[in-house]
C-alpha cells in the first residue's frame, strides 16, 4: 500500500461510524502472509482532509499459516489448543497446515479444504483423514501437498484427495489403500514427485481431471489400481517407469507417456482410449505384462516400443492374451518384443526390429495381422518351433522371415521379401 492523501488514495474502501468515537472499515482481502501497514485518511464535514503526512498508519501481521502443538489432546484437528498460529485451526483455503513435530495420531474427523500441507521435520506420527481431503489454490495458497516425514493415512474408507498445486514426496510415508488422488489443477501445471515405487509411496486410484497439467519429477510412479485421465495433459517426462496394475483409461485430453517404460498389467489391465484424445509415445516403451488385456483404441494408436509378456501358470492353455478389436492397428515405430502370451484380432503394424518369443505356445494368433513393410531396414526374424504364427503380409524385400521347427498359424502374404519354411 502506498501513504498518499485522502483525494490520491486509490483502491480506497469507505468506512463507517459517527465520526468521533468509532470508525469500521471492512478489507476483504488483506493479501499474503507477513507484516503490513494500512493507511486511514479521513475528511470531516468541513471539508478538511488527511495529507499523507497527517493520515493514520497502522502496521498488522497477518499469518494463515497454523503449525502443529500437539498441546491440546494430541489428537483431534478441530482444535484450538492443538495448533500455534492465528485463532483457531486451519480448515479453509486461505490455510497452511504444517505437522513437523510430535508423534502424534491425528485424525481430520470429516472433509476439509487446506490451501497448503505439510508434513515434515521430526514429525513421526500419522495424520489419518476423516473424509475427503482438498488442497485448494483458489484463494492465498498454491494447494501443494509436501510429505518428507510421518504418514498420511487415507483411512480404511478411502478417502479421496483433490490436489490443485504440487504433490512432492521426499520422505515419510503415504498409505494409499484403495483411495484415490485426483489432480484437479484447472489450468498450468503442477508437478508430481512420488517419492518412488515403494509401498509407502505408491497410489492406488490415480486420476487427472483438471484442464491443466501434471507434469511427472524425479521418480518412478507406481499405481496399484486404476489411472484415468479424463481432462488436460499428463506428462510422464523422462521418469524411468510408470507402472499402473490395473486399468488403463484415456478418456479426455493427451496422455504423454514417459521415455522410460509405461508398464500396463498385473491383477489386471486394460488399455481404453477414447475418439478425441492423443497419446504421445516420447520415444518410450509400453509394455503389457500380467493377466488378460483388452486394447480398445479409435482406429490406430502409435507406439514407440512395445513389448507383449503375459503371465501364465506353467499350461499353454493358460497363456494369457491381449485382445484387440479386429478394425484397430497398433503401428509400432521401434522395436517389437512378443516376448510371452497370446494376441487376438486386430493389426500390428511393426516398422522396426521384431522379436518372436520361444514360450510354448505363444501365438500372435491367425486372427491377427502382422503387417511388415518399412523397406528402410532390415526386420528379418524368426518364429520360434511350436509357436503359434500370425496372419502375416510381408512388403519388404530386405527381410527374411524363418520359421524353426513346426509352426501352426494363419495366412501368409508376400509382396517383397523371402520366407524361410520349417520342417
Amino acid at each position: 500500500l502506498t501513504d498518499e492523501s485522502y483525494d490520491s488514495m486509490s483502491d480506497d474502501i469507505d468506512c463507517t461510524g459517527d465520526g468521533t468515537t468509532s470508525i469500521t472499515c471492512q478489507i476483504t482481502d488483506l493479501g499474503s502472509d507477513g507484516t503490513k501497514n494500512i493507511y486511514i485518511a479521513c475528511k470531516d464535514s468541513w471539508g478538511n482532509k488527511d495529507t499523507a503526512a497527517t493520515n493514520t498508519d497502522l502496521t498488522y501481521t497477518l499469518s494463515t499459516v497454523y503449525t502443529w502443538s500437539g498441546a491440546g489432546d494430541g489428537t483431534t484437528w478441530a482444535s484450538d489448543a492443538n495448533w500455534d498460529g492465528p485463532s483457531g485451526y486451519p480448515s479453509t483455503a486461505d490455510h497452511k497446515a504444517v505437522i513437523n513435530s510430535t508423534s502424534n495420531s491425528i485424525n481430520t474427523g470429516g472433509a476439509l479444504t487446506l490451501g497448503e500441507l505439510e508434513l515434515s521435520g521430526t514429525f513421526s506420527g500419522t495424520l489419518t483423514l476423516g473424509g475427503d481431503l482438498t488442497l485448494d489454490d483458489s484463494a492465498s495458497k498454491n494447494g501443494n501437498l509436501t510429505i518428507s516425514s510421518g504418514t498420511l493415512d487415507v483411512s480404511a474408507s478411502n478417502y479421496t484427495i483433490n490436489i490443485d498445486g504440487n504433490w512432492t514426496k521426499t520422505g515419510g510415508t503415504f498409505n494409499s489403500r484403495s483411495g484415490t488422488v485426483d489432480f484437479t489443477k484447472s489450468s498450468g501445471t503442477q508437478t508430481l514427485n512420488s517419492g518412488g515405487t515403494d509401498s509407502g509411496s505408491d497410489f492406488y486410484n490415480l486420476t487427472h481431471s483438471g484442464a491443466g497439467t501434471v507434469q511427472l519429477q524425479t521418480n518412478a510412479i507406481k499405481i496399484t489400481g486404476n489411472f484415468t485421465n479424463s481432462a488436460g495433459t499428463f506428462d510422464g517426462g523422462s521418469v524411468s517407469d510408470i507402472l499402473i496394475y490395473r486399468d488403463f483409461t484415456l478418456s479426455g485430453g493427451t496422455f504423454t507417456s514417459t521415455s522410460g517404460t509405461l508398464t500396463i498389467g498385473g491383477s489386471a489391465g486394460d488399455f481404453n482410449m477414447s475418439d478425441g484424445t492423443t497419446f504421445n509415445h516420447n520415444s518410450g516403451t509400453v509394455k503389457f505384462i500380467g493377466t488378460n488385456t483388452s486394447i480398445d483404441v479409435p482406429g490406430t494408436i502409435t507406439f514407440y516400443n512395445l513389448t507383449i509378456y503375459k503371465g501364465w501358470s506353467g499350461n499353454a492353455e493358460d497363456l494369457r492374451y491381449i485382445s484387440l478389436d479386429p478394425a484397430d492397428t497398433l503401428i509400432v515405430e521401434g522395436n517389437f518384443n512378443f516376448a510371452r502370451g497370446y494376441c487376438r484380432n486386430g493389426t500390428i503394424d511393426a516398422n522396426g526390429s521384431i522379436t518372436i518369443g520361444n514360450e510354448t505356445g505363444s501365438a500372435l494368433g491367425a486372427n491377427t495381422n502382422l503387417l511388415i513393410d518399412n523397406d528402410a531396414i532390415d526386420q528379418s526374424f524368426s518364429i520360434p518351433d511350436g509357436a503359434g504364427a500370425p496372419k502375416i503380409t510381408l512388403d519388404n524385400p530386405n527381410t527374411t522371415i524363418t520359421i524353426l521347427g513346426d509352426a501352426t498359424g494363419g495366412s501368409l502374404i508376400i509382396q517383397q521379401g523371402t520366407f524361410v519354411g520349417g520342417s
